[in-house]
């Protein structure tokens, strides 16, 4: 499996799909390269997918919502088979983005069993570190939730 061909498939849909659309266009385009340890690495080139176990890539596509344009983030996660789907959803834990008081104040979200338990801003001026910060926190998550102590506390929280 070629992460980078796959990508680049996702992109091209997604091209074919939004900038058909009056007002849209696909801007930027944010890779981020899991490694076999569950490491992340991202970057604007698409070389950091070469030695990738998976992948996420986060396109950004430049809207105009009435009189102004505002930037809409999308997910797009590569699993190690191959497999595409939208968002990243990984056991409870699930990676989207949100709006908050309008269209730009776009967030990353990090939900655990589809409830928001950390969020940070997805602006294009550091939506690099916000994502690598967003992945973290849910890899600490992760390992709270695999100690028998930590789980029984956090499932009397459903």
């Amino acid at each position: 499996m070629n992460l980078k061909e796959t990508a680049n498939g996702i992109i091209s849909n997604f091209r074919a799909e939004y900038n058909s659309k009056e007002n849209y266009a696909l801007k930027d385009v944010l890779y981020i390269a899991i490694d076999e340890h569950n490491n992340v690495v991202a970057s604007i080139f698409d070389n950091m997918l070469e030695n990738a176990h998976e992948a996420i890539l986060v396109l950004v596509n430049n809207c105009k919502e009435i009189t102004n344009w505002y930037n809409w983030f999308h997910i797009y996660h590569i699993n190690p088979h191959g497999g595409v789907e939208k968002n990243y959803n990984s056991d409870s834990f699930c990676i989207t983005t949100s709006t908050a008081g309008g269209f730009k104040n776009q967030y990353f979200d990090l939900e655990y069993k589809r409830k928001c338990i950390y969020s940070k801003r997805a602006s294009r001026q550091n939506w690099s570190e916000n994502f690598v910060q967003i992945w973290n926190v849910m890899k600490i998550a992760k390992a709270c939730e695999a100690n028998p102590a930590i789980k029984d506390v956090i499932s009397k929280l459903d």
